[in-house]
C-alpha cells in the first residue's frame, strides 16, 4: 500500500467521524470559519420603532442560503441601503446571534460579524428569502417588503 492511499483513508474516516458528530445541523465552511446551521431565521428590517417580523427557516433552507453566500465573490463597492421603510433581510444561520449573521439587500451581501462584503448581483439571495418570509409575513407585511420591486 502507498503512503497517499493510506493518507486518503484517513482522512476520509475523519471526515465521516465529524459528520457522525453533527447531525442535528448542516456544516458549511464560509470563508474561513466553520458554521453550524441550526434553527435558522431571517430577520426583515422594515419597521421602526416596532418589532421586526422574524421568520424561521428549515435547515435545509439555512444550508441552501449559506453555501449560496459562500459561493459570491467579495467586494467592496456594495452599498447598504439606508432609507425608511423596508432595508433588507439579516440571516441568521443559527440561534447563537453573536457568532454569525448576514445582512443581505441592494444586491450585497454584507458579514456583520467579520466585516466582509460580497457581491449579489441580481440580488437573487434576497430574492430567495423574500419568498421564503412570503410563507411567515402578513398580506399587508409582505406587500411593504415588496414596494419597490413594483413600480
Amino acid at each position: 500500500m502507498k503512503p497517499a492511499n493510506r493518507n486518503l483513508r484517513v482522512g476520509i474516516g475523519l471526515l465521516g467521524m465529524l459528520a457522525l458528530a453533527v447531525p442535528a445541523g448542516y456544516l458549511i465552511r464560509q470563508s474561513a470559519p466553520l458554521i453550524v446551521v441550526s434553527k435558522p431565521t431571517i430577520e426583515i428590517s422594515m419597521f421602526s420603532g416596532m418589532p421586526d417580523p422574524v421568520c424561521p427557516l428549515t435547515n435545509e433552507e439555512g444550508a441552501q442560503i449559506l453555501s449560496a453566500i459562500g459561493r459570491l465573490p467579495t467586494s467592496y463597492l456594495v452599498t447598504r441601503l439606508d432609507n425608511l421603510g423596508y432595508r433588507g433581510i439579516t440571516f441568521y444561520p443559527n440561534e447563537n446571534r453573536t457568532v454569525s449573521n448576514f445582512f443581505i439587500s441592494n444586491g450585497g451581501v454584507f458579514n456583520e460579524i467579520t466585516g466582509t462584503s460580497y457581491a449579489d448581483v441580481g440580488g437573487s439571495i434576497e430574492k430567495q428569502l423574500k419568498q421564503i418570509a412570503k410563507k411567515c409575513l402578513e398580506p399587508g407585511a409582505y406587500e411593504f417588503m415588496t414596494y419597490n420591486e413594483r413600480k
